[in-house]
């Protein structure tokens, strides 16, 4: 069979409550499931039918809500510059579905070398949906996308505050070393 989504990653399992635990399915999902799929507020998840239902979703808004599609070419000829980052401890949305997204951007355009000027992906370790989590989780993507646009700069890694005190950190630790060592 084909996946519909990717799985999540494994360790971050304790963030799965709030979308997967108790009696009931989270209420993101519902709605979407309600509103837009069914057109029903009273719509049961129990009546959900997994062979008939799944390409009902999928067709549900006739693309408006899918973001999947890799064909990027209206974009990139403006010059567009797209700059994909997700959080491997990201608990709502797969790891793997911006990955996914990632390499079929780039066999849609012709490989990697073909995007890598206007597209890149930058995978934040420990970095819950967006943000929070226990690794680096903001950055100032916006400065990295004006560097990109403004300047022609493509943004090789992206730091966050948290990496540039631990950065900033080890330089001080690796000082006091030398320094206590020379006495």
């Amino acid at each position: 069979g084909k996946a519909v989504s990717p799985a999540y990653t494994p360790g971050n399992e304790l963030g799965w409550a709030a979308l997967l635990g108790g009696p009931e399915p989270n209420n993101l999902g519902m709605d979407q499931f309600r509103f837009v799929v069914f057109k029903d507020e009273k719509w049961d998840w129990r009546t959900f039918d997994f062979d008939k239902d799944i390409d009902r979703t999928i067709q549900a808004d006739d693309g408006q809500t899918d973001a999947r599609n890799p064909d990027l070419k209206p974009f990139l000829a403006h010059n567009g510059k797209l700059l994909l980052y997700h959080g491997w401890s990201d608990q709502l949305v797969p790891t793997e579905t911006t990955i996914s997204y990632y390499e079929d951007v780039a066999k849609k355009m012709g490989g990697v070398s073909k995007i890598d000027q206007q597209v890149r992906m930058f995978l934040a370790p420990g970095m819950g949906h967006c943000s929070g989590g226990d690794g680096p989780d903001t950055f100032d993507s916006l400065a990295a996308l004006e560097q990109w646009v403004e300047k022609g700069k493509a943004p090789e890694k992206v730091l966050s505050p948290t990496q540039v005190k631990i950065k900033e950190l080890q330089k001080e630790l690796r000082a006091l070393a030398v320094e206590d060592a020379c006495g």
